[in-house]
C-alpha cells in the first residue's frame, strides 16, 4: 500500500479552496451562502485557511439538516450541512484525496467516481455476460442500511494505514467522519461517498487476490457475482456473511439470490441484462411509458434511460428522435432563457438569440453584465453585415 504525507498542506492552500469553492456552487449560485463567499470570496478563503490551520474548524451533530426524501419507494435520510464552511472543506478534501482513494479501489467498484458510474458498469457487464461458460449464476446481494451501519472506527483505521504519515490530515477526516456519531456517514455529504466506497475497498481485494473472483460488480452496496458453479457462490454468500459482520460490522439484507443468468437475466442498477441484449427495469419501462404519453417535464431523463437499452420501437413509437429530442431541448433551453432574462432579451434580434443558446448557453454567463456585452455585440455585429450586403 502506498503512503502519502503533506497532504494537508495541499488541502489548504489558496488555489485549492479557491477551486473547491467553485465546484461546490456548480448550479447553486443563487443560493444566499454562495452569493455572501462571491462577495469577499478573499476573505472567505482566508477564514477557512485560518479554520484548518489552527485547527479550530468542527462539525457538531446539530450542524446537520435533517431530511427525510422517497427514492424510489425507499425512505432515506438526508443529512445536509451548510455550505460555508462545511461544504467547501469537503470539496477541498476531496480534490486533493479523490485520486488517491481512488487507486486503492480496485476496477469492480463504479458508483459516485469520476469517469465511471452506471454506463460504464453497463458496458462491462454486458461484456462479462458474453463469457457464457464463467457467468452461468449470478449472486446478488445488498448490504442492510449500508451508511447507518458503517463503523466508524473501522473506517478511520483504514484511512489511517494510508494516511497515518500526515497527521495535520488525519486530524480533518476524524473531524468529518466522527461529527455525527461513533457509527454511520450521513447521506448527502460529499466526504460519504468516497469514504462507503473506500470502505468496502479491501473486501474487493481479497476477493480478487484470495478468491480470484474474475467477474464483480460493486455499485454502492448493490453487490454481483458471477460464476459458472452455483454451489461456489452459495458457499460464497456463508463466507461473505462472515466477512461482513468479523470485519466491517455489517449484515447483508435477506432478499439476497443466486439465480442462473439465462432464465431470468440480471436486475442491476435499473436496467436487465440479457446475453443478447438489454431492457430497462420494469418499473422504469412503466414510468418512461406514463411519461412519454402524458409528454411531461420529465421524459427526457426517461429518453436518457432508454438511450442506453435495446427497446428502440418503444422509443420510436413516441417519435423520440435523436432530432427531435434535441429540438426539444432547444425549445425548452430557450424558453428557460427568455423567461428568467426577459428584460434583457424580449426585443433581441432572433438570430442573437439562437446563437447565444447554441455558442454559450445560460450558465457560462456569470453576471447579466457580461450577458448584456454579448447580445449587445452580436447585435452589432449582424447589423454590421446587413449594412455591406
Amino acid at each position: 500500500m502506498k503512503h502519502y504525507k503533506n497532504l494537508f498542506e495541499q488541502i489548504v492552500t489558496t488555489e485549492n479552496l479557491i477551486l473547491a469553492h467553485q465546484k461546490a456552487s456548480r448550479g447553486k449560485q443563487h443560493y444566499t451562502a454562495v452569493k455572501k463567499v462571491n462577495e469577499n470570496l478573499p476573505h472567505h478563503v482566508k477564514l477557512l485557511q485560518d479554520m484548518l490551520k489552527n485547527k479550530t474548524y468542527t462539525i457538531k451533530p446539530e450542524d446537520y439538516k435533517y431530511e427525510v426524501i422517497n427514492d424510489k419507494g425507499k425512505e432515506r435520510d438526508l443529512h445536509k450541512l451548510d455550505y460555508f464552511p462545511h461544504r467547501i472543506i469537503q470539496w477541498a478534501t476531496i480534490n486533493i484525496l479523490q485520486d488517491k482513494i481512488i487507486k486503492s479501489l480496485t476496477k469492480d467498484t463504479y458508483a459516485s467516481l469520476p469517469n465511471r458510474g452506471i454506463h460504464k458498469l453497463k458496458r462491462n457487464l454486458e461484456k462479462a455476460l458474453k463469457d457464457e461458460e464463467n457467468t452461468k449464476y449470478c449472486l446478488k446481494i445488498d448490504i442492510k442500511k449500508f451508511y447507518p451501519n458503517i463503523d466508524n472506527d473501522i473506517l478511520f483505521s483504514m484511512l489511517d494505514k494510508k494516511f497515518h504519515r500526515d497527521k495535520d490530515l488525519m486530524w480533518l477526516l476524524k473531524t468529518i467522519i466522527f461529527s455525527r456519531s461513533l457509527k454511520g456517514q450521513p447521506i448527502g455529504s460529499l466526504t460519504s461517498q468516497y469514504f462507503a466506497n473506500f470502505y468496502l475497498s479491501e473486501m474487493t481485494h481479497y476477493m480478487k487476490e484470495h478468491h480470484h473472483m474474475k467477474y464483480m460488480f460493486l455499485y454502492m452496496d448493490d453487490i454481483v457475482f458471477l460464476h459458472k458453479d452455483k454451489k461456489y457462490l452459495h458457499k460464497l454468500k456463508l463466507f461473505l456473511d462472515n466477512y461482513f459482520e468479523k470485519n466491517l460490522r455489517l449484515k447483508i439484507k435477506e432478499n439476497w439470490q443466486v439465480f442462473p443468468v439465462d432464465d431470468r437475466g440480471i436486475d442491476y442498477v435499473g436496467y436487465r441484462f440479457f446475453r443478447k441484449y438489454t431492457i430497462l427495469r420494469k418499473s422504469i419501462y412503466k414510468n418512461a411509458k406514463k411519461s412519454f404519453e402524458n409528454n411531461s417535464k420529465n421524459k427526457m431523463s426517461y429518453y436518457g434511460w432508454c438511450k442506453y437499452a435495446n427497446v428502440g420501437r418503444f422509443v420510436s413509437k413516441y417519435n423520440l428522435d435523436n432530432k427531435s429530442v434535441a429540438r426539444m431541448r432547444y425549445i425548452r433551453f430557450k424558453m428557460k432563457l427568455i423567461k428568467k432574462y426577459e428584460h434583457i432579451l424580449k426585443d433581441v434580434d432572433q438570430r442573437v438569440l439562437n446563437d447565444l443558446i447554441k455558442e454559450r448557453g445560460l450558465y457560462p454567463f456569470k453576471t447579466t453584465e457580461q450577458l448584456k456585452a454579448y447580445v449587445k455585440f452580436k447585435t452589432y455585429l449582424y447589423n454590421k453585415y446587413e449594412l455591406y450586403q
